[in-house]
């Protein structure tokens, strides 16, 4: 965005300088309100973990939910889900400053709370402790999650794997054995 003008922003979105300053007085404006989709899924997420105790449980939640919102389409936003889509992968492919600003805000809101409950998790004996950061194990199933979308942008799989994406979101839940020796 930093070397990014208001022109090719207007050209790109085939509409005229004048519409977008009618819409948002300024770069920045745009930018703030690319930023709003995910800052709305992160107050989702957090919300809906409110109320989960820290450890395995909350662990698994995570993931699923992680799986849930880059999968799913959420009701109302699809329009602007499809475009945050877009755009993230777009900068993935270009100077992967809009991807970098996004993994930040997810990063900041939530790795604390996943490393706290893998911490507890290995104290309890629900999972085992790798050789792998905290921090790269939620990653790798975030960036798992973001591959079957990218697969799937089109709207057509670029790989069928014989499995609705309901089956291949429950199929994972599999993984995580239930009730597995501690209190709920």
């Amino acid at each position: 965005m930093k070397g990014t003008s208001v022109r090719t922003i207007a050209n790109a979105a085939q509409v005229s300088e004048a519409l977008f300053y009618k819409h948002f007085p300024s770069k920045e404006a745009i930018y703030k309100e690319m930023f709003s989709y995910p800052l709305n899924k992160i107050d989702i997420v957090l919300k809906g973990l409110m109320d989960v105790r820290a450890g395995s449980e909350l662990i698994v939640l995570m993931v699923y939910v992680i799986y849930m919102l880059i999968l799913y389409e959420m009701p109302g936003r699809i329009a602007v889900q499809r475009s945050f889509e877009r755009l993230l992968a777009q900068s993935l492919l270009d100077d992967a400053d809009f991807a970098r600003s996004v993994f930040k805000v997810y990063h900041d809101k939530l790795i604390d709370i996943f490393t706290k409950s893998l911490d507890i998790a290995v104290q309890r004996g629900d999972i085992v402790k790798l050789p792998i950061s905290k921090e790269n194990q939620i990653w790798f199933s975030h960036h798992l999650a973001m591959e079957l979308q990218v697969l799937s942008m089109t709207g057509t799989p670029v790989y069928e794997c014989r499995l609705s994406k309901d089956e291949l979101v429950n199929e994972g839940g599999h993984l995580f054995p239930q009730g597995h020796g501690h209190d709920r």
